[in-house]
């Protein structure tokens, strides 16, 4: 995963600068790489109308921006973010000139940006610096789709930092998440987009697995090291592609079965 490579050289004041906008939580995620298999069949299993996760004779999982704000500990304020093509197209060319692209207005490839993190911003902690790593951290890891590229959308929404910590950043990455499985499912889209990371975590988070996983972290993200994620993956398959063999916890279990 791209942005927890980033992370893992961050220095004391840029750790503080993205605490301080709410965005502490991505830096505790410990699993680089989700089970792709485990992923696609909890895709497979997701009512997008009911907006949660249905598991064949176990119960469901509601996805929403408080289950977001459990797994990554992100802002949850009271302003929504706009995040349709042509909003605050005002912001764009802001948004071109923090990747010194104000003369072309190409948005800048992951590539590009991963480098400037990794060399001219190494040492920065400044408002550029958390700009960048922000969209960085938006479109690479929140809200990804297939595209090489930053997206610009959810630009205006930190282009005042003062301000980043009253959005409602929990709802942007579910309602992003629920159109991409619903886009794909339906045929419109031949890739997923989304945060697969959260849905994986929360689905794994709410299995009934005792006290193999640590359950006093506020951040659950923080809770799931690779090597863990990998080992309940194992314990929870039933076949090749299909999951579902442990018990959900209490709150999550059905009182009727829910047919396969």
């Amino acid at each position: 995963m791209k942005l927890s490579k980033i992370n893992e050289n961050l220095n004391a004041d840029q750790k503080g600068r993205v605490a301080s906008v709410g965005f502490g939580g991505l830096l505790e995620v410990k699993c680089n790489n989700i089970p792709e298999k485990l992923s696609l069949w909890l895709v497979n299993n997701f009512d997008t109308n009911k907006f949660e996760l249905v598991i064949p004779q176990r119960g469901t999982i509601k996805v929403d921006d408080v289950a977001i704000k459990r797994v990554l500990g992100l802002p949850m304020g009271a302003n929504l973010i706009d995040y349709e093509k042509k909003s605050y197209s005002e912001t764009f060319i802001e948004f071109y000139k923090l990747f010194g692209h104000e003369n072309d207005q190409n948005a800048p490839t992951f590539v590009e940006v991963e480098k400037w993190l990794r060399s001219v911003g190494k040492e920065l902690a400044d408002d550029k610096w958390l700009k960048v790593w922000l969209m960085f951290a938006i479109s690479s890891f929140l809200c990804p789709t297939s595209s090489t590229k930053l997206c610009v959308r959810a630009f205006h929404s930190i282009a005042i930092i003062e301000e980043i910590h009253g959005y409602n950043w929990c709802k942007l990455i579910v309602d992003r998440l629920i159109k991409g499985i619903a886009d794909f499912k339906n045929g419109e889209r031949k890739f997923l987009s989304g945060c697969l990371f959260f849905l994986t975590i929360l689905y794994l988070d709410s299995l009934d697995i005792g006290d193999i996983v640590n359950r006093g972290l506020e951040v659950r993200a923080a809770a799931w090291t690779e090597k863990l994620v990998t080992k309940v993956c194992a314990m929870d398959r039933v076949s090749d592609s299909q999951f579902g063999k442990l018990q959900l916890k209490p709150e999550y279990s059905c009182v009727t079965l829910i047919p396969p």
